[in-house]
């Protein structure tokens, strides 16, 4: 059977004997509602659907369907894996499951949901949504942009100095939160990790065009890999409170067009850099340092750019009052629908804990 829901569908999923039901969340836009169009993303390699547990104060998850081409059967293992970063600052979304045939008996009346994921859905702004313009994001002060800036920076240098990089680093895989005192940020699209613990499957994740280094000599290959395309995104971020980055987009997918990337005259480039000044003339050097560097593993590591914005940041009192609390996007202390039934755990970890995936290959997703 085809697996086309609609909003208000109900999903069950039979697990190891225990039935877990989901609700589909109806688009958030009104006029679509009386079409029932469930609120989900569609791209290249998956579907991504918003869905509530059935029960009283149920939470909210995404359950990301895979295309065809990209039913992966080392999924489960990959999974695996990222359920053991699921607290890790920016990966709280690692917190999930893979269903599969032999563990889910939902997938033999629905065969597309054979290595699909479920996971906690995460609440923000994609920076991919920024780019369209989101009222969110819209107006975001001075204060916000270098808070936002900071915390992708915590983020990714806390990635690098575990020797993981997320390899895919694109504004649709990144997720803001604003508000008073709440600046976070969590990534997703993780399926293409890079880590020393992961087997090498002869093929990596990259990031969009825009963001790609133009030398393609070790992208996806060491925890370096995240710091041309981290390094602009965290730029971006900071420019965007001047309105003339906004609209200097190349394209809703990308700040820079790909065939910019790093020439010497490229206007995009000196609008960001001079919007970055504003916050501090030492960001816009570690930017011209990413912009000039001859691979990704000769940007600056992703620890000074969290190092800078963190003194910056303690230094411009004058911006506004920084709150003493912050919030993830994610509840960490959230009981998921999984823990809540005590279901052990499908995905095959070793019973001494959160044991490495070996022996296999990874996946793109």
């Amino acid at each position: 059977m085809k697996f086309l829901p609609q909003a208000d569908d109900t999903l069950r999923l039979d697990l190891n004997v225990v039935e877990l039901a989901f609700r589909f969340l109806p688009h958030p836009d009104p006029r679509l509602s009386p079409a029932r169009v469930p609120h989900s993303m569609s791209g290249e390699k998956s579907n991504i659907w918003r869905i509530q547990e059935n029960v009283p104060g149920g939470g909210e998850y995404a359950l990301k369907v895979m295309n065809t081409k990209y039913r992966d059967p080392t999924l489960p293992d990959i999974c695996n894996y990222l359920y053991t970063l699921r607290s890790t600052d920016g990966l709280g979304c690692c917190d999930r499951i893979c269903l599969t045939r032999e563990k889910c008996r939902t997938v033999e009346t629905y065969p597309d949901l054979e290595f699909s994921v479920l996971m906690p859905w995460v609440k923000g702004t994609s920076w991919f949504d920024a780019h369209q313009n989101h009222n969110s994001t819209r107006k975001l002060s001075k204060w916000e942009t270098l808070q936002l800036g900071r915390r992708l920076a915590e983020v990714l240098a806390g990635m690098e100095k575990k020797s993981l990089a997320h390899c895919s680093l694109s504004p649709e895989n990144l997720i803001v939160h604003t508000g008073t005192g709440n600046f976070s940020v969590q990534l997703v699209g993780l399926e293409n990790l890079y880590s020393p613990e992961l087997p090498d499957r002869g093929e990596h994740g990259t990031a969009v065009g825009g963001y790609q280094h133009p030398s393609h000599l070790d992208p996806g290959r060491s925890s370096a890999a995240d710091r041309f395309p981290g390094g602009l995104l965290i730029a971006e971020i900071l420019g965007w409170h001047e309105a003339r980055v906004q609209e200097g987009l190349y394209s809703v997918e990308c700040y820079f067009a790909p065939e910019e990337l790093q020439t010497p005259n490229s206007e995009r480039y000196r609008l960001l850099e001079s919007a970055v000044s504003e916050h501090h003339k030492d960001l816009a050097v570690l930017l011209r340092r990413v912009w000039e560097s001859r691979t990704e593993s000769d940007c600056p590591p992703l620890s000074e750019w969290a190092e800078k914005l963190q003194r910056i940041a303690r230094t411009k009192i004058a911006y506004a009052w920084l709150a003493e609390r912050e919030y993830g996007v994610v509840e960490s202390g959230k009981q998921r629908c999984w823990e809540r039934h005590n279901l052990p755990r499908w995905l095959d970890l070793q019973s001494s804990g959160d044991a490495p995936v070996s022996g296999t290959q990874r996946s793109a997703s």
